[in-house]
Parts: structure tokens; sequence; C-alpha cells
């Protein structure tokens, strides 16, 4: 038993995104492992595989809108990840995401924008209380070291 709850802690870990990683720096609560996305760059049946031998359920479905939902389920049906991707080989998230914690409540909720947070994140503790927002601009890490003055982008001629 204690195993589990620890796999499943683990997993949990892995599951926040792209993104999620380099976020994680200034906020010790969360692990700095990739995600179990980030682990399989693109490769479905990889990703179906490792989620399987983590315990998790994956459904991967094409929608009318032509973007690709993803949700992750613990092996107890317990819905962990809510999100969806601009393409077929899940490397561009796009539109609302939302994370929840092993016990089936809220962990965290908020938005991409062609691969890049945008907008209010709000994360919530085991509770579901709030415990923090997060504002993002929608820019890329070039853009917002270029409006820094860190750097200029190249320009095509």
């Amino acid at each position: 038993m204690k195993t589990r709850i620890t796999l499943l802690i683990v997993v949990i870990g892995l599951l926040h995104l792209t993104s999620a990683a380099a976020n994680m720096n200034s906020d010790r609560s969360r692990s700095n492992k990739p995600s179990l996305v980030e682990s399989f760059s693109g490769d479905r049946s990889s990703l179906t595989r490792a989620a399987e031998e983590r315990g998790l359920m994956i459904n991967i479905n094409p929608n009318e809108n032509g973007l690709t939902e993803v949700m992750v389920k613990s092996n107890i049906g317990l819905t962990l990840l809510k999100g969806q991707y601009l393409n077929r080989d899940l490397s561009v998230p796009h539109g609302e995401f939302t994370y929840y914690h092993p016990n089936g409540r809220l962990e965290s909720k908020g938005r991409y924008d062609h691969g890049v947070k945008s907008g209010s994140w709000v994360r919530y503790d085991l509770s579901g209380n709030e415990l923090s927002v997060r504002e993002y601009s929608g820019m890329s890490t070039e853009e917002l070291k270029e409006a820094a003055g860190i750097y200029s982008m190249a320009r095509s001629k």
C-alpha cells in the first residue's frame, strides 16, 4: 500500500506538462522532474504505454475543432489531468488545462496559447483552498528576453 501511494505521488509530479518544469524553480512544493508527456516527446504509443505502466489511463482524442484532447485518469478512475494540444504528437499545449490532486480535488488550472502559459493560473491545496494566482503574459521566453532588452531577435530581410 505504501509503495502504491509513493508511486501515485511521483506520478502526479510527473504530470505537469511542458513549461511547468521551468516555472517550478521558485516553487518548492512541486517536483522538478519532466512531465509524462515531456518524457516521451510526441510518441503517443510510448506515452500510452508509460501511463499504463504507472497505473494510469490516458485518453487521446481529436475533437471537432482540430485539437487533440488528452485526459489522464488514475487507476481508480479519478481524473488527474485534462487538456488539449494543437497537434497529434502532443508537443504544443493549447487551451484550458486542469490538473487534479490524487484525492480528485482541483490542483491547478490555466490556459496555454500555442505552447505558452497565458493569463491567470490558479493553484489549490489538497483541501481545495486557493494557494496562489500567477499571471502570464502569453509571451514566449524569447519574446520576454527581447522585451527586457536582454537581446534582440533575428529578423529576416
